[in-house]
């Protein structure tokens, strides 16, 4: 959160100022008296945000915000929409403050989608895909009987060129899967009894690929083998060596598969061949696995080839035949379908099945968004009595009871998909090109809209004045410094800020008392030498050559000059220089951050960054600029909270939410614009969690992601907190 960074900004509220200018000369009242009511009216304050209709225009403003992103000092539209709602709530407030900041002021204010395939092989049915197709025609009636009821939009794909031909990869890239949150796939197994279900959470089935090679030898009479150079042999040496690639060189742990499947050389029992083609699959659970594994196989090939002085051309075949990655079944998306099978089976009906090395195109559907796949029984009576027969076997053959089964289950899955899992943030995408809400500024505005909903229906319950500052250009170009500097605060006793989390549960807050978060400066510098081709280096001056170095002993003001009990961080974050791979530029340009939890950290990192860039560029015969940008990016003080207004805020938290969802945060190098506030007055900023459940179950997307959502149940949560800091300040501050 709030890092100097220039990528991203959008329109940020996230304060919420209490002013205290209400005067009475004396009160008394009980701890334990006020404690109760202070306790009555946050809970009243969470109850009131929570009621659907005001839920639903919480995250209608914030859908609404997060759909139109604007850059730092352009947000127009946004603080537009802020007025409107703020005129809509009766509040008044000044415009434009910071130029596209307001300050209002308050006196004595779906649709997820699902995914499922089909596997078509497109030449033969000897898998069960013309099974599959009908159970997901099946699916396709049931749902549209009951699409008044759905709470989402399912899709049904029918993918073509499964058995080897990657053809899920070509959905993907085709846009099949845009916009889909999930993904539920089967396939018929002929082993187990007509539906029974099988699967497991995480990885399923192994990843695959394919090589051939062609080892080319000097046939000749078989009587002479002396005169010929002998491709079978080589070959046999070769199918020998790749197995210990498993035995020897590969963890036991961990499970991989060489086999060489066919082999194809010569025409009579006296003959040496010219040449042998051979080929077969290799098969991994991780993907270091393939890279491996290829890498392996090659070698060996080759250096088997020379040892018998023949030559190989060994092909992986990518172009015609794409590998295929591990399938990895998401766990929560697992459980969902397995809990569905358990209703509509019976719990014995459903079986955790085991891992196996063969390999299933749904993989790739698995590795861009949660998947479940399963296997379901369609074990045919009568073939049991001759002896089942596999998969891929010509004489395979299915139970056709298992058909209704598989339809209802397809069906099953997705109607009550849209019953446990709320919409998340990427169905409210952007609409603007190259702009988006990345960091919860969108969220932020919300609660404090929500926050001056509650306070204008409390107004005349307010012992004081409460200011809602929407202050623009938070991320990198400090918003806040203007802000103050046009008199946002004037008069003001205390503030209070929140940001979200997307690493902590939502509801959850966190801070602590003093410094929180680091401060920030940034820095661009241009090493100037010689350029000129690679090749004759002495007769340049090498501007790579100098930022390396600089780059190097820049670090050594943390490991060397800074004090090791206190924060400092300089990182050099980019570096542009040069076109060609054999032309040294004329010259190199490179920057970055550099953080501190003192101003006299700021003053020293500054000027020694400066020091030691200069003097690398005189030791390498080039010359440096050094421009700490501060005319357009103001340098960031560290976040500072004060103790007794972190404890008034801790306490509301407490009694809003429970102890045990008051964390006390570790302090943070990250930086956040709100320091400047905390640098003019008693503050306190927390985070408060905002985990969206669906995402979480993928791996949760950072601050400042492209893929970063939250939960929305975040939104009344926020406002509420940021209303009852407000209200509650005025109980326990009184001005005489």
């Amino acid at each position: 959160m709030g890092s100097l960074s220039t990528n991203l900004f959008f329109f940020l509220c996230i304060f919420l100022l209490v002013l205290t200018s209400f005067p009475y000369n004396s009160w008394a009242v009980e701890e334990t008296l006020l404690r109760s009511e202070t306790e009555l009216l946050t809970h009243e304050l969470l109850e009131s945000a929570k009621q659907p209709e005001f839920f639903d225009w919480l995250k209608w403003v914030r859908r609404r915000i997060h759909e139109y992103p604007e850059l730092a000092f352009e947000e127009h539209k946004t603080s537009q929409f802020v007025r409107d709602e703020l005129d809509l709530l009766g509040i008044e407030y000044v415009s434009p403050v910071a130029k596209t900041g307001l300050v209002g002021t308050v006196g004595s204010g779906r649709q997820p989608w699902f995914e499922y395939k089909s596997k078509i092989n497109g030449k033969m049915h000897a898998c069960g895909h013309d099974a599959h197709v009908t159970m997901l025609l099946g699916a396709a009636r049931l749902l549209q009987n009951r699409r008044d009821k759905l709470k989402g939009t399912v899709k049904l794909v029918f993918q073509p060129a499964e058995e080897g031909f990657a053809g899920a990869s070509y959905m993907i890239e085709e846009g099949a899967l845009d916009g889909v949150k999930a993904i539920f796939g089967m396939h018929v197994w002929p082993f187990t009894p007509t539906g029974i279900i099988g699967s497991r959470p995480g990885p399923i089935m192994a990843g695959a690929g394919r090589f051939t090679a062609i080892m080319q030898g000097k046939g000749g009479h078989a009587a002479t083998p002396h005169r010929t150079k002998d491709p079978i042999l080589a070959v046999s040496m070769a199918v020998l060596a790749l197995q210990q690639i498993l035995s020897r060189e590969t963890d036991p742990l961990e499970s991989r598969v060489v086999s060489v499947a066919f082999v194809d050389g010569g025409e009579a029992g006296n003959v040496i061949p010219e040449s042998v083609k051979f080929g077969g699959t290799f098969r991994f659970m991780m993907f270091e696995g393939h890279s491996y594994l290829k890498q392996r196989i090659k070698e060996i090939i080759e250096t088997q080839a020379s040892v018998h002085q023949c030559s190989a051309a060994v092909d992986f075949g990518e172009d015609l035949l794409r590998p295929y990655p591990p399938t990895i079944n998401d766990p929560t998306m697992y459980e969902h379908a397995k809990k569905v099978g358990e209703v509509l089976l019976g719990e014995q009906n459903v079986q955790y099945a085991s891992i196996t090395m063969g390999a299933e195109d749904f993989s790739f559907y698995s590795q861009k968004i949660p998947a479940a796949l399963f296997t379901i029984g369609s074990q045919n009576k009568t073939a049991t009595a001759t002896g089942v027969k596999g998969l891929h076997s010509p004489y395979f053959t299915l139970d056709e009871d298992v058909l209704p089964i598989g339809a209802a289950l397809h069906a099953s899955v997705a109607i009550s998909y849209f019953d446990t899992h709320e919409l998340v943030d990427s169905e409210y995408k952007s609409k603007i090109n190259g702009k988006m809400h990345a960091c919860g500024h969108d969220a932020h505005v919300t609660m404090l809209l929500g926050a001056a909903r509650l306070l204008q229906n409390r107004r005349d319950k307010l012992k004081g004045t409460v200011k809602l500052v929407f202050q623009p250009a938070e991320e990198g170009y400090a918003g806040a410094s203007y802000m103050i500097e046009e008199g946002a605060l004037d008069g003001v006793k205390a503030i209070f800020g929140m940001h979200v989390c997307p690493f902590t549960p939502t509801g959850v807050i966190g801070s602590r008392p003093g410094p929180i978060m680091a401060g920030a400066g940034r820095f661009t510098a241009i090493m100037q030498g010689k350029g000129g081709h690679a090749a004759t280096s002495h007769r340049t001056k090498d501007p790579i050559l100098a930022v390396s170095m600089a780059v190097l002993a820049l670090q050594q003001l943390v490991s060397r000059e800074t004090d090791p009990l206190e924060s400092r961080v300089v990182s050099v974050a980019f570096v542009d220089g040069g076109d060609a791979g054999n032309v040294i530029p004329e010259s190199v340009k490179f920057g970055g951050t550099f953080r501190f939890l003192t101003f006299e950290g700021h003053s020293y990192l500054k000027q020694r960054i400066k020091e030691i860039i200069e003097i690398q560029a005189t030791v390498h015969q080039c010359s440096a600029t050094v421009d700490f940008r501060e005319d357009l990016m103001r340098p960031y003080p560290p976040t500072v909270n004060d103790p007794m207004m972190y404890e008034h805020a801790k306490k509301v938290g407490e009694v809003l939410l429970g102890e045990q969802n008051v964390w006390n945060d570790s302090i943070s190098m990250g930086a956040e614009d709100f320091s400047f506030y905390s640098q003019k007055m008693s503050s306190a900023f927390f985070s408060i969690g905002a985990q969206n459940i669906t995402a979480a179950a993928t791996g949760v997307k950072d601050l400042h992601s492209p893929f970063f959502t939250l939960d929305e149940d975040v939104l009344p949560i926020g406002a509420a907190l940021h209303a009852a800091v407000a209200m509650s300040y005025f109980d326990t501050h009184v001005q005489t």
